[in-house]
């Protein structure tokens, strides 16, 4: 009877012993895992390791890289501090590598009317500012108020205390004027004027080397400009026509009159040249004060 039970079994051992043969470990058996997917892991685990070794680096070298110094060139009109404030940089605190130029720049250009380009470098601990201030830019008086404004005739600033800040600049007096506003363009009395002329007068003061010493500008009546020299001399030149030659004129009746003895740093004369073919006209005066 237990030769029977035994001869029962042995299928049942039979089957085991064939199920883990060498050929069939239990490692064999288990579903391995897929290739691919596990290459995928494996990269994006060394991705993210990257990227946290980066952020780590970034968090302990970035604040090495604060601005320590702002240079700024090209400015004469501001002063380095007004062109710093608008730049909205913060020496020491706002990082060089973070910085964006071109928005520094337009920055400076908005809070700046007198500037007329502006570049700016980011460096490693430091920013560099090159501006270009607006030339030919003028002023005028209006109601108690002053106004600088450009070649365009657009208003750059309306202050009603500006003989000091404006001082740079060459007063003119206007044609009747309608409205100033500004970042807008001065709208005269006579809207259809031309005022061209005024433009050619300064440039041909410029050119002739007269401007630095031009003090005031009367350009209110086209067919009748004056300038005054040195706050001490009322020149008529009538047209803007021929103004070069009216200028050579002045130039010599005054070499003439240095000559003869007179000390044109104590005269004071109002000097009409508004006939460049004719004979210049020369007084002395007291003063100059009755004809502004």
């Amino acid at each position: 009877m237990n030769t029977e039970n035994q001869n029962a079994q042995a299928p049942k051992n039979t089957v085991g012993a064939s199920m883990l043969s060498p050929n069939r470990t239990p490692r064999a058996v288990r579903k391995q895992p897929n290739k691919k997917l596990m290459q995928t892991l494996r990269a994006m685990m060394l991705i993210m390791g990257g990227m946290i070794l980066v952020i780590g680096a970034l968090l302990v070298v970035l604040p090495m890289f604060r601005v320590q110094n702002v240079e700024i060139e090209g400015y004469d009109f501001y002063q380095y501090e007004e062109i710093l404030a608008a730049s909205g940089i913060r020496v020491g605190e706002d990082e060089s590598m973070a910085l964006d130029g071109n928005a520094i720049a337009k920055s400076i250009l908005k809070a700046c009317p007198y500037v007329k380009s502006c570049t700016v470098m980011t460096l490693p601990f430091s920013v560099k500012i090159t501006v270009v201030e607006k030339e030919d830019v003028k002023y005028t008086a209006m109601g108690g108020y002053y106004a600088s404004f450009d070649r365009d005739f657009k208003v750059l600033e309306i202050i009603d205390n500006g003989e000091e800040r404006f001082s740079p600049f060459l007063y003119i007096k206007l044609p009747p004027v309608a409205q100033m506003q500004e970042g807008s363009t001065i709208v005269f009395s006579d809207a259809e004027g031309d005022r061209s002329y005024i433009n050619q007068l300064c440039d041909a003061l410029k050119a002739g080397g007269v401007l630095e010493n031009v003090t005031y500008v009367d350009a209110s009546d086209r067919f009748s400009l004056s300038i005054v020299l040195s706050d001490h001399f009322w020149v008529e030149l009538g047209k803007v026509s021929e103004i070069d030659l009216k200028l050579r004129l002045v130039e010599e009746t005054l070499k003439k009159k240095e000559a003869s003895g007179t000390n044109l740093e104590n005269e004071y004369a109002v000097l009409d040249v508004s006939d460049p073919k004719g004979k210049s006209v020369y007084h002395s005066v007291e003063s100059l004060e009755d004809l502004y």
